[in-house]
Order: structure tokens, then sequence, then C-alpha cells
């Protein structure tokens, strides 16, 4: 098997997101070149799968959802706590709103 073109992160990433979509991916290359990954989503069962694969060493899982603002911090001292520090941060997390720009309330483009 050739070497990975990177080197392994010494660091963890954190991804946002991580239950589907570019987040998941994202997660799932990490963990397949031997990255540990501190993973955030909304629905931690929506990872059962990968949680089963890779120890808790690897794959550490963290419910979050980013709209609720008081919930990131928290999320962020427990990544810390489990890896030290946090250097690399995917934020992947989003909400889609199909509406002219006008439209849009502040709230909801805060989110």
């Amino acid at each position: 098997m050739a070497a990975p073109l990177t080197p392994q992160l010494e660091q963890p990433p954190a991804v946002t997101g991580a239950s589907s979509g570019f987040g998941l991916e994202v997660t799932k290359a990490a963990l397949g070149r031997g990255d540990r990954v501190f993973a955030t989503l909304r629905n931690i069962s929506a990872l059962a799968e990968l949680q089963a694969r890779y120890p808790s060493t690897q794959l550490q899982l963290h419910t979050l959802d980013v709209t609720y603002e008081s919930a990131i911090g928290p999320a962020f001292d427990a990544a810390r706590s489990k890896f030290g520090r946090v250097d690399v941060v995917l934020n992947n997390a989003g909400v889609c709103v199909v509406s002219e720009a006008e439209g849009i309330s502040e709230a909801m483009a805060r989110k």
C-alpha cells in the first residue's frame, strides 16, 4: 500500500456535521488513514457503525447542534479535554434556506 500524500495529523481535526455528506466523508477518510477525529453531530446514533469499528481513542463523538451557540463551547472543551487541543476545525454543519436575501430574518442568517 502506498504511503499517504500527507502525514498523519498530530492533533485530531474537529468535524462538525459529521453524520452525513462532506463531514461524514472527511471523517471516514481521516479514520481510514489512521488519524484521530473529534466528530460532532446532532444524533450520535447516526455514526453507530463507525463508532463500533473504531476505538474511542481514535474516534470521539460529541452531540452538538451548532444552531445553539451555548453548546459550542462545551463541545470544544470536551475535545480539548480528550486530545489536549484543537488545531483544525472543519465546520461542515449548516442550514439550507432557499430564499432571496431580503426574505431571510437576521436570526435565520446567523444559523
